[in-house]
């Protein structure tokens, strides 16, 4: 899929999340991991939406699907040992 339209996406979906418009800035992600679901950083982004809301279980199921893609992403390793 196109790497160009999965980043609008990601790009939609940090603007509504500075906006603090998660449940939006969820879908702009999940529309990124559709289009592209190699790209861990799209999982972080969107696990972050979830624990701003406190979706916990869907925090864990984005951040360990972000660790299975790229061990090292610091992100899903912060948010799934330090929920709250």
């Amino acid at each position: 899929m196109s790497r160009e339209a999965s980043e609008q996406h990601k790009a939609n979906g940090n603007k509504l999340f500075a906006e603090k418009r998660f449940e939006e800035a969820i879908k702009e992600y999940t529309s990124a991991i559709i289009k592209d679901s190699s790209v861990p950083v799209y999982y972080t982004n969107r696990a972050l939406c979830y624990l701003k809301l406190e979706k916990y279980d869907q925090v864990i199921s984005d951040c360990r699907r972000a660790i299975e893609l790229d061990p090292n992403i610091g992100l899903s390793n912060y948010n799934l040992y330090n929920r709250k």
